[in-house]
């Protein structure tokens, strides 16, 4: 069949196609209600107002593109396009295009992981992350039990005692070594779990590479860190110095670590 010949007014409908050798549905293609779409918080990522404010000011009803929809139980939930539809309700729209498949919340969050994983268009990775351990990704879990574990959650933004801001270096040491990125944290947890500097991208970073140093360097690392007063903002402090008296950007993982060493005397 071809779009337009199924279905009732406002439904092209489904047809099946050739790929691989198989058969393979095409999702069904509707005008829907606005109000008959629902948003699940648990599997999609936050709104993004200035995103909205962007779509609305470029708003054509010529250039709208569908969004995703997982009928689950009589209940059509976005799995991507959320945006979009704020910006034809802002417009003033009842209805959108969408493409509807068939299945489970489960199933719309690993489509939004597959979505926007990779995608160009930059989404949360605290999104991801939360829509990763609601559907049982397994790197989502596992950053998950490392953030329950040392009682860590992610942060919006900024640094605060208890939250990081680099959930995305969690999981991609998750993906490197789990077990090496836990030394180093459980390093810090045991020196400086209260310090709002501990969990930030570069400290992740400089945590794992300290790790890699070996059980002897940080035993002796963490005693000298205790008696010199050694802590996360004074080692930031130490590599910024060094990053700009050398006037190289980047690199910054790797001046904290020598930070750690120096000022704790420890190599």
């Amino acid at each position: 069949c071809c779009f337009g010949c199924c279905g009732p007014v406002g439904l092209v409908g489904s047809c099946g196609a050739e790929i691989g050798g198989g058969a393979v549905m095409l999702p069904e293609v509707a005008i829907v209600k606005i109000a008959d779409i629902k948003i699940d918080p648990d599997y999609q990522r936050e709104i993004n107002k200035g995103h909205v404010a962007k779509l609305k000011k470029a708003f054509d009803v010529g250039a709208i593109k569908a969004v995703s929809l997982m009928r689950c139980d009589g209940v059509l939930l976005c799995y991507d396009g959320q945006h979009t539809i704020e910006a034809a309700k802002d417009a003033g729209l009842g209805e959108v295009p969408a493409t509807i498949v068939n299945g489970t919340r489960e199933k719309a969050g690993r489509l939004f992981l597959l979505l926007n994983d990779k995608a160009s268009k930059r989404v949360a990775m605290r999104d991801l992350q939360r829509v990763g351990a609601n559907v049982g990704e397994s790197v989502s879990i596992q950053a998950q039990k490392l953030l329950e574990d040392f009682g860590l959650s992610v942060s919006c933004g900024g640094t605060s005692a208890g939250k990081t801001n680099a959930i995305g270096a969690i999981r991609r040491y998750c993906r490197t070594n789990e077990e090496q990125l836990r030394i180093g944290m459980r390093f810090a947890y045991d020196l400086w779990k209260d310090e709002p500097e501990t969990w930030t991208g570069t400290m992740i970073r400089c945590l794992y590479d300290a790790a890699g140093q070996g059980e002897g360097f940080l035993s002796r690392a963490k005693a000298a860190c205790r008696k010199r007063h050694v802590t996360p903002r004074r080692i930031l402090d130490f590599a910024a110095a060094v990053q700009y008296s050398k006037g190289t950007p980047g690199g910054g993982a790797a001046y904290m670590l020598r930070g750690l060493k120096e000022l704790s005397g420890v190599e």
